[in-house]
């Protein structure tokens, strides 16, 4: 055997060793998640086998995520990790892949997710479910998305409104960098389109387009910033995450 090939066995086997022993807290932060607005309150096991309790994302409340990598993966300088959320206001589980040259992917997920209480453009509740097969962003952004997703939160709008909205259902797509989560749905002379967006540098934004025959919402849309654009009320919100 060449010194080389021993070379690459010793760096798959420290590799390995690693996973095995590098505690979970320690890997989380190495990895520079806070970055994209993760933190929680204890971490226990490692990066091979633990669990992150209260868990906030982006100010929303996780509960607890159990993980396990593949320590196969990481020998081959992929990070492969499947998880599954509980105890917070969203179910699911799925796989989360970072590859070298910055390629993110999740893929094989399932999510179940409480609206109520969100802070959206018009109060909701109700639930919003979502099935993943892959969504993967690249250096250059957004590369693959194939999913489905379906909420009825707008059938649970407070009483205040006296307005039951459509299910709402759409499936995300790329247009150029961005991942595009476009949300339709109409019942009688109610129609509803929702547009979200998010950019690899988490420049995020959201189009709202309300068409609806109630008066009383109407006027609450007005008074919310909605504009009369002649086919419906529309409001159009952007963010950038601080840096």
């Amino acid at each position: 055997m060449t010194k080389t090939r021993l070379a690459i066995l010793f760096a798959a086997a420290f590799l390995l060793f690693l996973a095995a022993t590098l505690p979970l807290g320690v890997a989380v932060n190495l990895l520079g998640f806070e970055k994209s607005g993760l933190s929680y309150s204890k971490a226990e096991g490692t990066i091979w086998d633990g669990t992150l309790s209260g868990v906030v994302f982006q100010g929303g409340q996780l509960g607890r995520l159990d993980i396990s990598a593949d320590p196969l993966a990481l020998a081959a300088l992929r990070l492969r990790i499947d998880w599954a959320l509980s105890g917070g206001r969203i179910a699911g589980r799925g796989v989360f892949e970072r590859r070298v040259g910055a390629k993110v992917t999740l893929r094989d997920m399932v999510l179940d997710a409480d609206l109520r209480g969100l802070a959206t453009i018009v109060p909701v509740s109700g639930t919003l479910f979502a099935t993943v097969e892959e969504i993967a962003f690249g250096a250059n952004g957004c590369e693959v998305a194939e999913a489905v997703i379906e909420t009825n939160a707008l059938q649970k709008t407070p009483n205040e409104f006296d307005w039951v909205g459509p299910v709402l259902t759409g499936r995300p797509q790329c247009d150029g960098p961005r991942l595009v989560l476009p949300l339709e749905g109409a019942e009688g002379d109610e129609r509803v389109a929702i547009e979200m967006w998010i950019r690899p540098d988490f420049d995020f934004g959201t189009r709202v387009t309300i068409d609806t025959e109630n008066m009383g919402l109407r006027t609450a849309l007005g008074i919310m910033g909605f504009e009369d654009r002649g086919g419906g009320y529309e409001l159009v919100q952007r963010a950038r995450r601080p840096s």
